[in-house]
């Protein structure tokens, strides 16, 4: 039975290697630059070059976990097409992941705990023009609540910015992970979409990993 599992780089134990090895990065990086992509976009204020940072080193790297798993093989057509399919749902599937966790997430947050606060705006200010990386225009506000407590929140559309001494009703997040938001609590996001591209990674990072299993010629 062994010989059943004799590829570079010793027989069946190898063979369980490329296998864990194949699907373990591929699921790994897709999850694992999803929530890294949320996270440090929280800690960084939106910038748009971490962002990109990120996104170019996660996808970057999942290219490569990809290719790994077919390097050496010499699959018959049909076989070879499948593997391409399987390419395509862990490549796009782990970009469409990736943008929409990092799209929702706070929407989730304050959806799940977020409290409705009322205030008056103190004052605004602008910060970049949008030129070239710079993460701008963007509008920033100091809201003011009756009991004295300040928050403050951003927006990228000019049209959105409340002028000073104006009532506004915040979203905050008790725990200050996310930022608040202008309006009230929001609903949940449309996580279905999401959970097809996730389920599509885990389909595709399968069939991957049998072929990173599979005997080499």
């Amino acid at each position: 039975m062994t010989e059943d599992f004799d590829i570079r780089g010793g027989g069946a134990p190898g063979a369980v290697v490329r296998f864990v090895l194949a699907l373990g990065v591929q699921v790994g990086l897709v999850l694992g630059g999803s929530w890294a992509l949320v996270t440090v976009d929280r800690l960084s204020d939106g910038n748009p070059v971490v962002r990109f940072v990120i996104a170019v080193a996660s996808c970057g790297a999942l290219i490569g976990s990809v290719a790994w798993t077919a390097r050496d093989l010499d699959p018959p057509t049909g076989v070879a097409a499948l593997l391409y399919l399987a390419a395509a749902a862990v490549l796009l599937g782990g970009a469409a992941f990736g943008v929409l966790t990092w799209l929702w997430s706070d929407q989730q947050v304050l959806h799940d705990r977020g409290v409705t606060v009322p205030g008056v705006v103190g004052r605004h200010w602008q910060s970049g023009d949008g030129a070239g990386l710079d993460p701008g225009p963007l509008f920033y506000y100091n809201v003011v609540g009756p009991d004295g407590a300040r928050w403050s929140f951003r927006t990228e559309t000019a049209g959105q910015r409340p002028d000073v001494g104006e009532p506004v009703t915040l979203t905050v997040d008790p725990e200050d992970e996310v930022r608040p938001r202008r309006g009230p609590r929001p609903e949940a996001p449309p996580w279905g979409v999401a959970t097809a591209a996730r389920d599509a990674v885990f389909a595709g990072a399968l069939v991957l990993a049998v072929a990173a299993a599979a005997p080499r010629r």
